[in-house]
Formats: structure tokens, sequence, C-alpha cells
């Protein structure tokens, strides 16, 4: 059964009011069906606009963890077949010696990731999420003002014919990287703005990629080829945000030269350019996780450079740990029960933002002496097993602080079927 809008207006009260039913809130929703928690959703756009294929065209890199997380909130089986693994990774720089490559059977694993098309992901979420009889959803509906009163957030709400509240003990905000309950609530940012844009399309390689991602480091910022089926790959490719109308409005043709140019013929003479989308680059990180009773995820959150595809994945071990966190809170909104939220998070967010930060602009430096010091760095990495596993291994999302999703301890009353 599909997921439908509706006017969820039979009560008022809740305990937990997530604001953006995009991957992150509507994950999290999900994680929270098992609990005897009273649940809203808020979102701005019709439900079932979100799942057609044209609504997000990008793809999603899901870290090993990430995969774990999805079957346990019993959705992987709807996505599995739509899924490219990710067997092997090969990383490199342009003009330089210097490769490292990560295998999954080095870590005893079948594949380190899966990579997916969005709109696959949203409908498959929204598709479960349709089945939980616990869950009022108001969409499309906006939200226009927010306060805190005492011990719950007061919601006014919008859609396109009155105004209304609705009150919680916990407001989570997972409304993206210009987050509105953000900008009400007064909340500023930290931004450091790249100067690049990521071209985004899908390309088909004269040899299919089989499993293997590439990550190649230019001067001008990374490009990223992520296996598909069909024998086809998805591009990420950043470029000055200067350059960005230059790589939209090349012919196909010379597109795809420009791109080998840059890549090399790895994967054969590209024969075959998507439809390409551009978006700014830039890091947009909150000043504070929780403000009184509410919490920030996702790109609300943290938006990242898309280097080595760990955002959503970040925002989604996030999501598993509040859901796991207020699993055994008696006030979800207690400011003690946030804090233990804030300090079992701060760690792993300050290294995952600070390595996605650091990277592409380590690889752009242009000083004497830099390629040569990348290269060996590179080649020393693919030498030294147990750093080089270590390394994996965190990408993974494996750690001693996952989530229990991630370790596949998820929840066991979500409605619709097993994982």
């Amino acid at each position: 059964m599909s997921v439908h809008a509706l006017r969820g207006g039979a009560r008022a009260e809740y305990d937990v009011v997530l604001v953006g039913a995009g991957l992150v809130g509507a994950a999290l929703a999900l994680a929270l069906a098992p609990q005897s928690l009273r649940v809203a959703l808020i979102e701005a756009q019709p439900l079932d606009q979100m799942e057609q294929p044209g609504y997000d065209e990008r793809t999603t890199a899901l870290s090993f963890a990430s995969v774990r997380i999805l079957q346990s909130l019993g959705v992987w089986s709807a996505l599995a077949r739509h899924a490219s693994p990710i067997r092997h990774i090969h990383v490199s720089q342009q003009g330089g010696f210097g490769v490292s490559r990560f295998d999954a059977r080095e870590v005893g694993v079948d594949a380190l990731g899966q990579v997916l098309p969005n709109h696959h992901l949203i409908a498959a979420l929204l598709d479960r999420l349709g089945r939980q009889e616990d869950l009022d959803v108001y969409a499309p509906s906006r939200v226009v003002a927010v306060h805190q009163d005492g011990g719950r957030m007061r919601v006014r709400l919008e859609d396109q014919t009155e105004r209304f509240e609705i009150h919680s003990r916990l407001l989570v905000a997972a409304d993206g990287a210009e987050s509105p309950v953000r900008t009400l609530l007064g909340v500023g940012v930290t931004r450091r703005d790249y100067g690049q844009s990521a071209i985004i399309a899908n390309v088909s390689p004269g040899i299919a990629p089989q499993g293997r991602a590439f990550e190649r480091f230019t001067p001008d910022g990374p490009i990223a080829l992520l296996p598909l089926s069909e024998a086809r790959c998805a591009l990420v490719w950043t470029v000055s945000s200067l350059a960005q109308q230059w790589a939209l409005e090349l012919p196909d043709a010379q597109f795809l030269e420009e791109l080998e140019a840059r890549f090399g013929r790895r994967l054969g003479r590209f024969e075959r350019v998507g439809r390409r989308r551009a978006y700014p680059l830039a890091l947009v990180r909150s000043r504070r996780m929780v403000e009184g009773r509410t919490v920030f995820l996702g790109n609300a959150a943290h938006a990242i450079h898309p280097v080595a595809g760990l955002g959503f994945n970040l925002a989604l071990r996030e999501a598993a740990i509040l859901a796991e966190i207020l699993a055994e809170a008696t006030d979800p909104g207690d400011r003690d029960i946030l804090e233990g939220f804030e300090q079992r998070i701060e760690r792993y967010q300050d290294q995952i933002i600070g390595f996605s930060d650091a990277l592409p602009r380590l690889f752009a430096q242009r000083f004497p002496g830099f390629e040569h010091a990348r290269s060996l760095g590179l080649l020393g990495l693919d030498l030294l097993p147990a750093l080089k596993t270590g390394f994996v291994l965190h990408t993974m999302g494996l750690d001693s602080g996952m989530p229990a999703l991630a370790r596949g301890s998820g929840p066991s009353r979500i409605t619709g079927g097993g994982p």
C-alpha cells in the first residue's frame, strides 16, 4: 500500500513531533514505531509526490552499518533489488602515483556498502510508514511558529485551508539545511562555502563497474563514480562554482571527454551521460544539536561535503541512536536525556565532519611537494593492513558506539512484514 497524505487532526498532544518526512525523518519515524509514543510527522510536500522518480534523482552510498539499520527497520527487502553493492573502492589522485584499494573480502564481508537511487529509498520508507497505525501525518503542512511552553513545544502549522496548533514533549527538526524550525528558534549556523558545485549525473562507461567504486582527487575537486545497475555509474564531479555552468552546458560528447581527461580510462571510454544537475557545496553546521526540547537531525544539523558519501550515513546513525535513547526515556524531551544523546554522538560526528571537510582541501593544495606527499600517503595506507582495516571499518560505521539498530537488535513491532 502506498503512503497517502492525510490530516492527523485526531489529537493535538504528542510525545514526539518530527518535522520533515525526507530520508532521515522517515527513518526516525519508523525507528520510533515500536515504542509506546504518540508520534506525528509533518511534511511540507505531498507525500505521494516524494515517491516519484523525478522527486530526487540523486543516489546515496549506504555504509554497511546503514544497510543493517534499514534491515532492522524492515525496508531492506523492498530495496535490495534496486541496490548495487560496493565490493571494491579505488582511491587515486590525478597526476600522482599512489593508489589505495579497499576490498570487502579484506574485512570479511560481501560488500562494503550499497548504492541506491534516492527515490527508491524514500518510496520504501514512506510505504512502510503507511502501514503504521499509530502515526499521525500532517502533509502538506508547513511549520509557521514554534515556542517552548514549559514542558512542551507548541508547534503552529499551516495547510492549504487553515492554521492549527499541536503540542509535543519533543520536537525533532529534520527539515533540511535551510531548516525553517532552526530559523524560527533563532539557532544560528557556522558555514564554510567551498566555492564548489557537485555535478550529478549517471554515466555509462565502456567497462562495467562490477561492484567497483572510484574516488579520484583532482586539483579542482574529487570525482566519485559509484556502481549502478545496467553497467552504469552514478557520477559526483566536484567543480569550482565558476565552472558549474560550463559543466552543465557542455555537449554530451565533450562533457565525457573532459571527464575522461581527469578520471582516466580505468572504465574504458565513457559512452553516455544522462541528465546533469548541479548542487552548490558548503559545510553548514548548526551551532547547537539540541535547543531546549528540540533536536536537529540530518542536514538541519550538519550538511557536509559529499566526498566519501558520509553525510546520510552519519545522519541515519544519529537518528538510530536518538530512537534507542528515547526507548528508555520517561520524558523524551528531558534535558538529561538530550544531553546524553549529544554526548554519545559528539565524538564520531566531529570525526566524520572533520574528515569530510579536510580531505578535499588537502588534495586541492598545490604547494611544492604536496602531490608527492599525498601519493606516499595513499601508497602507505595501501601497504599497512592494520591501519587500512581500521580506516575501512570506521567508514563502514562499525565501531563500539554504533546504535543497536546497526547491530541487528532493532524494532520488533514495526507493522508490515519482516525485514
